[in-house]
């Protein structure tokens, strides 16, 4: 997360390519760095932070969400430990 919070602050941007980092962090480090970038250059008002916040929070579901689809979608009966037909 702290590398993530670098790298959106050398591009003055709340938009970052943010996407593997949230999924790995839990909601805590999720606002702290909100709270980062609210803190300093950004100045986010009360409603940006909170909006920004359900966002980041909603693409970690929505993203788990399709991973667990698309497993579900490849996921194959496999017989295990069949008769080798002898």
């Amino acid at each position: 997360m702290h590398n993530t919070m670098k790298r959106a602050a050398a591009r003055r941007s709340v938009k970052v390519d943010m996407r593997r980092d949230v999924l790995k962090a839990n909601g805590t480090q999720v606002r702290d760095f909100l709270e980062t970038l609210r803190s300093h250059r950004y100045s986010m008002t009360d409603s940006a932070y909170a909006f920004a916040y359900r966002s980041v929070l909603g693409t970690r579901r929505a993203t788990r969400q399709s991973v667990e689809d698309r497993m579900r979608s490849l996921r194959h009966p496999v017989s295990v430990g069949g008769s080798s037909g002898r």
